[in-house]
């Protein structure tokens, strides 16, 4: 007679890794570094003029109803 696996338990080792690295994906940083730093840099210096220095430019660009529009089409930025 063969034992039936539980229920669930195929999902539950299919979700570890993803649950494992959620901490990680919770850390501000590391979320940073994975959806920003790309473009902007470790220090969020960028490449002026066309990556923004997030020290200086970001209160400029999200003074402003475009600028906000703008940041929601970013990739990563909206998430």
């Amino acid at each position: 007679m063969s034992r039936r696996r539980a229920p669930g338990r195929g999902l539950a080792a299919a979700l570890l890794p993803v649950l494992l690295a959620a901490p990680a994906a919770a850390n501000p940083r590391y979320d940073y570094l994975l959806h920003c730093g790309g473009c902007h840099l470790e220090n969020g210096a960028g490449a002026p003029p066309d990556v923004p220095d997030l020290r200086s430019d970001l209160s400029t660009i999200i003074a402003v109803p475009e600028g906000r529009a703008y940041l929601a089409q970013v990739p990563g930025a909206s998430q």
